[in-house]
């Protein structure tokens, strides 16, 4: 899967005439790939039935909510903007909404761009994700990602892990005995401050 990711990834910014060891922000590759006026920010009163609007011969209008904030903008482009771009070199995964998530979060965080910013600022997941303008919870994923820690995301509504392998809890009970004696077993617990209730657990 991370193979095929930084494949896409790779294609997007050879295609748009970018260095992916300098990151993008999703609306400036938008703009070059599917147009100039590929953007359009909604005012407070307007109401779209999608995220994007087909305007033919391979163009495409992402609709951005008014109230996004940057990183927001961000993952909301990345993501359509992956959507369409799978889609129009006939990839299946343009329908799978995981695949196009996890190739969407690269594109904010290519992996090259990534190894350059970690030199520069370590592995601060609030000073990365203000570099790459992107929310805590996708740094933290991108981190593990790119460097192999094992690594559980936990929401209010699910939990998503990412790096090498770990036995991670399977049942409610258990993941709350985990949290309880995290730091005893060696693993590190931070609460992500931009999102509430968010918690990443890692292991070193």
């Amino acid at each position: 899967m991370d193979g095929f990711v930084d494949f896409v990834v790779r294609a997007i910014y050879a295609d748009a005439a970018c260095d992916p060891t300098r990151a993008q922000p999703t609306p400036a590759l938008a703009r070059i790939l599917c147009g100039p006026d590929s953007i359009h920010r909604a005012t407070s009163n307007e109401r779209f039935p999608s995220c994007t609007s087909d305007m033919g011969n391979g163009r495409l209008t992402i609709h951005v909510p008014a109230s996004a904030c940057a990183w927001q903008v961000n993952h909301c482009v990345g993501q359509q903007l992956v959507r369409w771009y799978l889609a129009r070199h006939a990839y299946d995964g343009a329908k799978v909404d995981s695949i196009v998530r996890r190739i969407a979060a690269a594109v904010c965080v290519p992996t090259p761009a990534f190894q350059r910013a970690v030199a520069e600022l370590g592995e601060s997941i609030p000073a990365l994700s203000d570099h790459f303008r992107v929310s805590q919870s996708l740094m933290a994923l991108r981190l593990a990602e790119c460097n192999g820690y094992p690594t559980a995301l936990r929401t209010p509504t699910q939990i998503i892990v990412r790096g090498s392998f770990w036995d991670w809890p399977q049942t409610e009970v258990d993941w709350a005995l985990l949290l309880q004696h995290a730091r005893a077993t060696g693993l590190t617990v931070r609460h992500l401050n931009d999102v509430r209730g968010r918690v990443v657990i890692r292991a070193r």
